[in-house]
């Protein structure tokens, strides 16, 4: 857990049933941490929401764990935790989803997006934008035109065509939704636009955000 390594104990006196002890396993072991796992929720938790709520990459993300919270991860355990947690957060959104949407009579906003990491598989998000629900999620071999025209099609199966697409500005991305979704008006996300547009407008925007970056 983010206290630190332990060890959990649990008394037992003997199953009331007369099963054999080996037959026996503690319901509250499995709240602390998921099953054959040696980390708990919470350090899934909060992996999960450096990497995708702040938008980090997972070599900050690993820092910041060891520095700030004394939880020495290698890069490897913080890219799994990551995608566990988006794999969860996403059975979370769909069992929570408005039936409407659910179902696919309620016309949907979707927005996608990628977190690409040098050397690593692409972790592809599709999320309704107007309530924030994660719609699907998986891990992509890379953001190519054939991947994300596969993950496109699932979407497009579970939730039917959406009323507008917004995307970052990737020419990848661009060609797949057109092929997927050719009469859904595409539009640019406001985040990767103000990346693209700050520069010329701010000269000192780039020094900045490297600088917010680097810590």
């Amino acid at each position: 857990t983010l206290d630190g390594l332990g060890r959990l104990r649990v008394p037992s006196w003997g199953c009331p049933s007369r099963h054999l002890e080996a037959l026996w396993h503690s319901s509250f072991r499995s709240v602390l941490a998921p099953p054959f796992h040696i980390l708990g929720y919470d350090v899934m938790i909060a992996v999960g929401l450096l990497r995708f709520g702040l938008d980090l990459p997972e070599a900050k993300v690993a820092a910041l764990l060891a520095v700030g919270w004394n939880v020495p991860l290698p890069q490897s355990s913080v890219s799994r935790l990551s995608t566990e947690f988006l794999v969860r957060w996403r059975m979370l959104c769909e069992a929570r989803l408005p039936p409407l949407v659910a179902g696919g009579g309620r016309p949907i906003v979707l927005q996608i997006d990628g977190t690409v990491v040098p050397g690593a598989p692409v972790t592809f998000r599709a999320r309704e934008a107007r309530t924030g629900a994660t719609l699907w999620a998986e891990q992509l071999e890379a953001e190519s035109h054939v991947e994300v025209v596969r993950f496109l099609r699932i979407v497009k199966a579970r939730y039917g065509t959406p009323i507008l697409l917004i995307r970052d500005l990737s020419p990848t991305l661009r060609d797949a939704v057109s092929e997927v979704f050719p009469e859904v008006p595409q539009q640019e996300d406001h985040m990767h636009f103000l990346s693209m547009v700050g520069p010329i407008d701010l000269p000192d925007y780039e020094p900045l955000r490297h600088g917010l970056l680097a810590g």
